[in-house]
């Protein structure tokens, strides 16, 4: 995907550094760190001169500051700077009239971004709260483009454009506590099987039964697939040979 930053989020609305690093800069490099490299960050070409602070804009940011939290993100932010900038391949142009909020916005990564994959970034930033901007065509068209703003944003809105492998997205989705490991369908399938009034569930790779223990909902059964039991598996699917019962069944109502 082109994804691109959105420089009207930045408009001096932080008190100071400190605030921009851990409510902006921070934010933003956890969403970079989802990005792969099937994805193109573009920026304009003027963004170090949007203002941080009142009186701190990117640049000064960048090259001025000596606090620890400045040198740990400088990377970071030579990349919010960098190349590749889109107005080298510009999109959009003033032939048309692009509106945000009843403003016209052209000359803008927000307009450029309805000319191609329709995704920004945003610093934390009242006006850019949405994970959804509509953006005014001509007064005539409204499109909606994707804004980012933390790192659940990203899977959901790679995977519905169809730029995240199947598997990839259950797997962060599991990270991020939204799903349960079973729920992912690259190495589980739900089976007609019910234990303790749970489905269980066969792992792909090994042919393994799996349900979760419905007494204390902290670990999973799992069994082999003549339903004997092989062990105890915690919530992010170690199994523990130990733990193995041969008073349990899978056939056990």
């Amino acid at each position: 995907m082109e994804i691109l930053i959105n420089e009207l989020s930045l408009n001096g609305q932080f008190d100071d550094i400190h605030q921009f690093e851990r409510e902006g800069l921070i934010p933003i490099i956890a969403l970079l760190k989802e990005f792969t490299n099937k994805d193109t960050l573009l920026k304009k070409q003027d963004l170090w001169k949007s203002q941080v602070t009142s009186g701190d804009n990117l640049y000064q940011v960048l090259t001025q500051c000596r606090t620890d939290e400045a040198t740990r993100f400088k990377s970071a932010l030579n990349k919010l700077i960098s190349e590749p900038f889109w107005e080298t391949s510009r999109r959009h142009n003033d032939k048309n009239d692009y509106e945000y909020n009843h403003k016209k916005i052209n000359d803008t990564s927000l307009a450029e971004s309805c000319e191609r994959d329709k995704v920004v970034i945003s610093f934390i930033h009242e006006d850019y709260s949405s994970t959804e901007l509509q953006i005014s065509k001509n007064k005539t068209q409204i499109i909606d483009v994707d804004n980012l703003f933390c790192e659940e944003h990203y899977i959901e809105v790679a995977n519905r454009k169809g730029q995240i492998d199947k598997c990839k997205y259950s797997e962060r989705k599991f990270a991020f506590g939204q799903k349960t490991l079973l729920e992912n369908e690259c190495r589980f399938r739900k089976t007609r099987k019910r234990q303790q009034g749970k489905s269980v569930y066969e792992e792909i790779s090994s042919g393994y039964y799996w349900y979760l223990d419905n007494l204390h909902q902290d670990h999973y059964e799992v069994f082999n697939n003549t339903g004997e039991h092989i062990g105890e598996a915690d919530l992010l699917g170690k199994i523990d040979l130990s733990k193995k019962d041969k008073t349990k069944s899978l056939h056990d109502s």
